[in-house]
């Protein structure tokens, strides 16, 4: 399974961390509700969560993966990034094709890579509407840190959005020129990262482009995508079979990162996040953490404290309804499809998923054992 990018220790730290997280993602299922509830608070001492989310940023500082094939693939692109960075002799730029649905964590990959290779990064959404502005201005700043002798990293998300622009950055791909109101802007060396959706660029990777080129700009993609040397990296949805172990972890980071002093977590509360479906990958799972009112993180009452491994003062973030009423029923009512927020949950649960998500909710909500967030 390992491949020459990644050493055996690093696999064995990913499948030793796989297994705890699969088990966490069914622990208690099964439990009587009242014997649940009968011994809240109590950390569950068998499994280190905190280590579960060190292991899976072991591949790549900031970017949280258990899934093997993709921590292989993130660190050959990191390898190969980091050869060319170190290699004088390559003089065009170097190019690498991301292929990743929307808010799928295209941009946190791209920042965590440009921290290790330690370069700085300039970022172009091809999306906007005067997108030859952006990508002077994208240029333009990569050309500054050139001035410095510093290879940059060029991060252009969305290149396959209407009007198509294929045609206008083959040369910037090859040669690492941008033509830009009758002047030529001059790049040469630096590394180029393009994100697109698969679904519109699947036909062409998959079967003879001739049969599907429909327009003068998109008879260029065959050139276009011949230009990325450093291959192609896709991100599979975080909602496909397989990846709950990363919305776990993904789930998990966003809550440390919403409640940085939340010492302790409801494990309900990550089966939740880890089991259901949402339309805009981690982009949907940042917005239901977000639902999580601020004051929901509470401290442990001193006289719990006597013989269990907690210490004062610290937090917690529970669905336990003596200490969550408020936050339960907002989910709950959520869910239900009734409250001020329900019109902008639908973007990031849809209808047919709302069904299935009320039932994930009945049957996490009272998982109320915690689990250690933070590091000692």
């Amino acid at each position: 399974m390992a491949s020459d990018y990644i050493d055996e220790r690093v696999v064995g730290l990913l499948q030793e961390s796989r297994g705890q997280a699969q088990k966490l993602l069914t622990l208690m299922e099964h439990e009587p509700i009242e014997q649940r509830q009968s011994r809240f608070p109590y950390c569950i001492r068998d499994f280190d969560l905190a280590s579960i989310l060190e292991k899976s940023e072991s591949v790549l500082p900031g970017f949280a993966t258990l899934d093997i094939s993709l921590a292989t693939a993130v660190i050959k692109a990191s390898a190969d990034l980091q050869s060319y960075q170190h290699d004088e002799t390559r003089r065009r730029p170097h190019n690498l094709l991301m292929l990743a649905q929307p808010g799928s964590g295209k941009s946190n990959l791209v920042d965590c890579l440009a921290k290790s290779l330690k370069i700085p990064r300039v970022v172009g959404n091809l999306s906007a509407l005067d997108s030859s502005s952006v990508m002077s201005y994208v240029v333009n700043e990569a050309r500054n840190f050139k001035a410095q002798d510093i290879v940059p990293l060029l991060f252009l998300d969305e290149v396959d959005s209407p009007p198509l622009h294929y045609a206008a950055l083959l040369p910037l791909l090859w040669d690492g020129e941008w033509f830009s109101s009758g002047q030529v802007l001059k790049l040469g060396r630096c590394i180029i990262v393009c994100a697109a959706n698969k679904v519109n660029l699947e036909p062409f990777l998959d079967s003879e482009p001739n049969a599907h080129l429909k327009t003068v700009d998109s008879s260029k993609l065959p050139d276009f995508l011949s230009r990325f040397d450093a291959g192609i990296l896709e991100l599979k949805s975080i909602n496909d079979e397989g990846r709950d172990l990363d919305k776990f972890c993904v789930a998990a980071t966003l809550i440390k990162r919403r409640f940085p002093h939340a010492d302790y977590v409801s494990l309900g509360i990550l089966q939740f996040f880890s089991q259901v479906r949402v339309e805009h990958e981690i982009r949907s799972l940042e917005f239901l953490v977000n639902l999580i009112p601020a004051t929901s993180v509470h401290a442990l009452p001193s006289n719990i404290l006597t013989g269990s491994p907690f210490k004062p003062d610290q937090g917690f973030l529970s669905l336990h309804q003596t200490w969550n009423k408020g936050l339960r029923s907002r989910f709950k009512s959520l869910l239900q499809g009734e409250g001020e927020l329900t019109n902008l949950l639908r973007f990031h649960i849809s209808e047919q998923d709302r069904r299935h998500a009320q039932e994930l909710w009945s049957l996490y909500a009272d998982n109320i054992g915690l689990l250690k967030l933070s590091y000692d």
